[in-house]
């Protein structure tokens, strides 16, 4: 927190340049001492298609989201802060405004509240069995779909063959662009 949204022209974007509008508005953000660098977060929407009253001037519109709790004077000293920035850099643009939101903490949701997985969900995997050396030039293989699958080690010595009794020799795992190959059982 805080997310700060820029909306201004693609044009605009690209004559100030995009690097420069989102730092001097995270700086801005950053120098006022409420938060932590780390934590400010700031887009900037380009837009192509837009009309300012009845014309096409420039405008710059930035949206803070803050968690509610602040008073009214520090909003506006926050937003105030900013504009006074945004003026700096673009002392040309008549339309310069910024809107503070307040968002209740009990509605918000972020990545942080689910944990991590440290595996991958529903994989399948292509396997090698000891009774088919060459399983590629005959054009056979054996897929095993897995719902559950921390690595190819994992995998190693959990998966067999259907047939019962017989385990797998080794276990290809072929990813988008990487192959991991890991021997199942070295003694078969």
């Amino acid at each position: 927190m805080p997310h700060c949204l820029i909306d201004c022209p693609v044009t605009l974007a690209h004559s100030v340049g995009e690097q420069t509008l989102l730092a001097t508005v995270h700086d801005a953000l950053d120098a006022f001492g409420v938060f932590k660098p780390g934590d400010i977060k700031v887009r900037l929407n380009g837009f192509v298609h837009y009309r300012c009253g009845a014309t096409q001037n420039d405008f710059v519109h930035v949206a803070l989201y803050l968690f509610a709790g602040r008073s009214a004077e520090q909003q506006r000293s926050l937003a105030s802060a900013v504009l006074a920035a945004l003026v700096g850099l673009l002392p040309d643009v008549e339309a310069l405004s910024m809107v503070v939101r307040e968002m209740p903490r009990q509605t918000f949701v972020n990545r942080s509240q689910y944990p991590r997985r440290s595996r991958a969900v529903g994989l399948t995997f292509w396997v090698q069995a000891p009774w088919r050396d060459d399983w590629q030039r005959q054009g056979k293989r054996h897929a095993v779909s897995t719902s559950r699958c921390c690595s190819a080690q994992t995998l190693s010595g959990a998966v067999t063959d259907r047939r019962p009794g017989r385990k797998l020799q080794s276990v290809i795992v072929g990813a988008a662009s990487t192959v991991e190959t890991a021997s199942a059982d070295p003694g078969l």
